[in-house]
């Protein structure tokens, strides 16, 4: 499969000099069908700048601590594949019941 052309706008200085390159004085030609000049330099745009709420920082150390761990649950994960192929696995409802109201998952 060939994909050609996906955003035939250019993405930075507008023809007419409506764009960034406009308002910070940057000489920067445009061709007449909209698309940067190939012998102009490039344009810098300003920095940009992403800072992460302590949330998120949360979260990710969170995420790692969680990928690190060992599966210490395995055997008894193992036990249940056994119990459930072999059809000898039952559920207690009064056990569900009991963990379903005290919100427990």
């Amino acid at each position: 499969m060939k994909i050609d052309e996906t955003n035939p706008r250019p993405i930075g200085p507008l023809a007419g000099g409506l764009g960034p390159a406009a308002s910070t004085g940057s000489t920067a030609r445009v061709a007449e069908q909209g698309r940067p000049d190939p012998r102009s330099k490039p344009v810098a745009g300003p920095a940009v700048r992403v800072e992460l709420s302590a949330r998120s920082r949360e979260l990710a150390a969170v995420l790692a601590a969680a990928a690190a761990a060992p599966d210490v649950r395995a055997e008894r994960i193992d036990a249940l594949r056994r119990e459930l192929a072999a059809g000898t696995y039952h559920v207690d409802p009064v056990v569900v019941a009991r963990a379903m109201l005290e919100g427990r998952r």
